[in-house]
């Protein structure tokens, strides 16, 4: 298994992201010249098989506090929920016969 750092920027979009694989012999050099252009360390080292596992983990993971985060607010929760309801609406009248 394989060990992936991801870094961003401030502030940069969730899809604006670099990462390295750990185990590499240049990895230490690689990480000095990114933190030293303004990147940050984002997330906990991730495990996996090859880096498209790495990116889907990594931007599930971000997906997830994302989420997280919007429905943490009442009034966005209430929001998220509603227009669930109304997408569970409109698929089940799709989906009922006509009579």
């Amino acid at each position: 298994m394989l060990k992936f750092q991801f870094f961003r920027q401030p502030n940069s979009k969730p899809n604006e992201f670099t990462y390295l694989e750990m185990g590499s012999t240049t990895f230490l050099k690689e990480k000095k010249l990114l933190l030293a252009e303004g990147f940050e360390v984002d997330v906990e080292p991730i495990f996996a098989t090859n880096i498209e596992q790495a990116m889907e983990k990594y931007r599930s993971g971000f997906l997830n506090d994302v989420d997280e985060y919007r429905n943490s607010d009442v009034a966005a929760g209430l929001f998220t929920f509603i227009t669930e309801t109304i997408k569970s609406l409109r698929q089940g009248l799709k989906g009922s016969p006509s009579t």
